[in-house]
C-alpha cells in the first residue's frame, strides 16, 4: 500500500513509499483511509517542533483521518464492516481528564498516523460520523473542530455571549460555524480583506481587519459596547494574551488553543490577568465522550465544515506547501482513492 513516511526532521523528509499493509489484531479496526486533513500540529511533527525523538522515525504523520472500515478484529464490537469513522489525535483519550499517558498515545506521531492507504487502530480509538458528510468534510473534524467545541463548552458558550476568533484557520473557523449553533454572537479577525464576505456568509456578527486597524483592541471593545467579550479562543500564543485580555470583560473565559505567532516571550501580563479574574484555561483537543457530543449536535444541524483545497496523495508535498502559507480559507484535505 501507498504510505507518506516521515523520516527526517528536514526539508525533504517526508517521502511516499510502499508498505505492507498493516496486521490486525484482536480489539483493532483496520479502516481505509478515503481523506486526511492537515493542522498545525502535523507541520511541527514534520519540522522536529513537537518533541518526537528521532528513533520514532520513519512514522506516518498526520493526526486527523477518516474511512470506512474494511475489516474488524476479534472482539470487537463498536464498529462493523462497512461504517465510516474518523480517528481521534489522542487514541486512549475516552472522558474524564487528559493524563500523561492518555496524552503519549497520540496519532501521527510518536504513533503511525493517516496518512496511509490502510491504518489499523484500536476499536476505542475510532467515531462514527454523521451520514450527511463526506471523507473530505468529516476527515477535518478531530483536532481542529474538536478544540473549538470543547474550548467553547468550557467556556460557556450560549445566547448572549459574545466570542473573540482570531484569524481565519481551522480551529478558528470551525468554532465560528459551532458558536452559531450555540447562539452566541461572533467577533472574528482577519488581515484579508476578500474574506470578510465569507465569513459573514458563516454567521460571523463582526469582521475586523486587523492588519489595517489602528485600535484594534477599541474596535473590539466598542463591537460590545465597551463591556468586553465573554470569551476568547486564543490560538496566536503568548504574544497575543496583552490584546485578549484588554478586550476581555471581567470574569470572562480565554481558551488557550495554539501557538500559532511562535513560542518566543511575552510582555508581562499579571496585572491584566489578576484584575479581570479571568479564567484561562490550555485546550487540547477532547476526549472521546466530548468528540461524540459534537458529532450529535453537527449531525442534528446538518453542519458542513469549510473545505478549503483536496489534493491527491500524490501532490501531498504541495498540500504541505498550501497549508503552511496560509492562502487557503478552509481545511487542506488530501485525497488517498
Amino acid at each position: 500500500m501507498k504510505a507518506v513516511e516521515l523520516r527526517s526532521f528536514t526539508k525533504d523528509g517526508l517521502v511516499l513509499a510502499e508498505r505492507a499493509e498493516p496486521a490486525i489484531g484482536p480489539h483493532e479496526v483496520k479502516v481505509r483511509v478515503r481523506a486526511v486533513s492537515l493542522n498545525y500540529r502535523d507541520h511541527m511533527v514534520a519540522s522536529g517542533m513537537y518533541g518526537i525523538p528521532a528513533d520514532a522515525l520513519p512514522l506516518v504523520p498526520v493526526s486527523d483521518g477518516a474511512g470506512e472500515v474494511v475489516a474488524v478484529g476479534a472482539g470487537v464490537s463498536r464498529f462493523k464492516v462497512g461504517d465510516r469513522v474518523t480517528s481521534m489525535m489522542t487514541r486512549d483519550f475516552i472522558s474524564g481528564d487528559l493524563t500523561p499517558e492518555r496524552q503519549a498515545a497520540q496519532n501521527g506521531g510518536p504513533l503511525d498516523g493517516m496518512l496511509q492507504e490502510y491504518a489499523v487502530l484500536p476499536e476505542q480509538a475510532l467515531v462514527a460520523f454523521p451520514a450527511h458528510l463526506s471523507y473530505e468534510e468529516a476527515a477535518t473534524l478531530p483536532i481542529a473542530a474538536l478544540t473549538a467545541w470543547n474550548a467553547l463548552t468550557e467556556g460557556g458558550a450560549a445566547p448572549g455571549r459574545t466570542v473573540l476568533l482570531q484569524g481565519t484557520g481551522g480551529v478558528s473557523l470551525a468554532a465560528l460555524q459551532l458558536a452559531k449553533l450555540f447562539g452566541a454572537r461572533v467577533i472574528i479577525t482577519t488581515s484579508k480583506e476578500e474574506r470578510r464576505a465569507r465569513l459573514l456568509e458563516l454567521g460571523a456578527d463582526v469582521v475586523l481587519n486587523y492588519k489595517t486597524s489602528t485600535d484594534l483592541a477599541g474596535e473590539i471593545l466598542a463591537a460590545t459596547d465597551g463591556r468586553g467579550v465573554d470569551m476568547v479562543i486564543e490560538v496566536t500564543g503568548l504574544s497575543g494574551m496583552q490584546t485578549s485580555l484588554s478586550v476581555l470583560r471581567q470574569g470572562g473565559y480565554i481558551g488557550f488553543v495554539g501557538l500559532l505567532a511562535g513560542m518566543g516571550t511575552a510582555p508581562d501580563f499579571t496585572l491584566p490577568l489578576l484584575f479581570k479574574n479571568a479564567r484561562i484555561r490550555g485546550v487540547l483537543t477532547g476526549s472521546r465522550d466530548v468528540y461524540e457530543d459534537m458529532l450529535r449536535a453537527i449531525g442534528q444541524h446538518q453542519l458542513k465544515p469549510v473545505v478549503g483545497e483536496v489534493f491527491a496523495l500524490a501532490d501531498f508535498q504541495r498540500a504541505f506547501e498550501r497549508y503552511q502559507s496560509s492562502a487557503v480559507f478552509g481545511k487542506v484535505v488530501i485525497r488517498l482513492d
